[in-house]
């Protein structure tokens, strides 16, 4: 049976409530979350941000020579939204379990001095696939990154994969072994791809008393 639980929330925040600095700034914040449970084994997280920034001159009584100009302030809107889907399935001794992310991120600078160069729009996707084997202790994972940000002037785009694994050893399950490798393309504007290999390994070891 389909579950659905939604919260939002709206707020304002003023930083000149006794009118005494030269500079007021005002912010909107906007949020609404949406969490359904379409069956036992799936589900998906919806999340929706939206922020105002405004500044203006503050303190009245300020002569105009210390007012600032209009194209000093700042007047952006920001707006992100994240969508996580998964998904798990159980089968005998073995765990299976599936995820995503897609995050949207838009930044609009009203202001016309600074907007070529804040300008933005943000893209991140990931998707993951972990299976564990209940009864060895023993766990694999495969994981894609991907993320674009975007201005006028500049791009910057990137590529992943990561290949992970984790175990549980000895007959108390107390020595933990941890390791990953990962493989990454990045490539900013119009500069050649640059190509990075990363790899980790932990060990780690409970030693129980009595």
């Amino acid at each position: 049976k389909e579950k659905q639980n939604i919260s939002t929330s709206l707020k304002q925040q003023q930083n000149n409530l006794k009118n005494m600095i030269p500079v007021e700034l005002k912010t909107k914040v906007a949020n609404i979350n949406i969490n359904t449970i379409l069956s036992q084994h799936l589900s998906v997280n919806i999340n929706y941000s939206g922020y105002n920034l405004r500044q203006k001159n503050g303190n009245a009584s300020l002569p105009d020579s210390l007012r600032l100009n209009d194209t000093l302030f700042l007047k952006q809107r920001i707006s992100q939204l994240n969508i996580s889907p998964s998904y798990y399935i159980a089968k005998g001794n073995k765990l299976h379990y599936i995820n995503g992310t897609l995050s949207l991120q838009s930044l609009k600078d009203k202001n016309p001095t600074t907007a070529a160069r804040s300008n933005s729009n943000n893209l991140s996707a990931s998707a993951g696939y972990t299976l564990s084997l209940i009864k060895k202790s023993i766990s694999f994972s495969l994981n894609y990154l991907f993320s674009r940000y975007k201005q006028e002037a500049n791009s910057y785009n990137s590529n992943g994969v990561t290949l992970g694994t984790s175990a549980q050893l000895l007959k108390n399950k107390n020595l933990n072994i941890q390791g990953n490798i990962g493989y990454y393309s990045n490539k900013f504007s119009n500069i050649s791809t640059q190509k990075n290999l990363s790899y980790s390994a932990n060990v780690s070891y409970n030693a129980k008393r009595h």
